[in-house]
């Protein structure tokens, strides 16, 4: 009997009494309380972190806006000069193209002496047997316009209507080529 009653006691020893389990309970509540406390205030803290670098990044609307009128203004004058760079081409080009049209129009030919020979109806004559004689004709020139009448063909002018050619100054006897003082030398 005193060996059960000293492992009794052994083994009531052992056991705990309901206060201290409540302790041991409440101790371990406390500690799991800090942890989760301390886990919240880091999870706080880092979500401030994300936030306060987010919102650095983040830019007001009104500076926003100040950007995109500032990119807007440059787009504007890049424009600007664009249009302008395009319009002096294409005036250089149609002035190139007038000077062109006007090279090749017949008015420049009147101007040069010809005559531009139309029948009455306004046809542009193009070759002499093309019309009977006697087709009233217009000629144009390049001061105002003639009327006429076709006639007989003209023989072209004989050699005796044609001008003499100029002569050319004798010089003096006994003068020779050496002794020309405006002849110069090629050696």
């Amino acid at each position: 009997l005193a060996r059960l009653n000293d492992r009794f006691t052994r083994l009531g020893a052992r056991l705990q009494t309901p206060s201290h389990q409540l302790s041991a309970a409440a101790d371990r509540l406390r500690s799991v309380e800090r942890r989760a406390d301390l886990a919240v205030a880091s999870s706080i803290e880092a979500a401030r972190g994300r936030l306060s670098r987010a919102t650095e990044k983040l830019t007001p609307p009104a500076e926003r806006i100040t950007m995109a009128n500032a990119r807007l203004d440059l787009a504007s004058q890049k424009l600007d000069s664009l249009i302008t760079a395009r319009l002096n081409h294409a005036g250089t080009r149609l002035d190139q193209s007038i000077r062109l049209l006007d090279a090749s129009s017949f008015q420049r030919v009147l101007d040069r002496g010809f005559a531009l020979v139309t029948t009455s109806a306004g046809a542009i004559m193009r070759s002499a047997g093309e019309h009977p004689d006697g087709t009233a004709v217009s000629l144009r020139f390049a001061d105002g316009d003639r009327a006429a009448s076709l006639g007989e063909k003209s023989s072209p002018p004989s050699s005796a209507q044609k001008p003499e050619p100029k002569a050319k100054p004798a010089r003096p006897a006994g003068a020779s080529k050496k002794d020309n003082p405006d002849q110069g030398n090629l050696f």
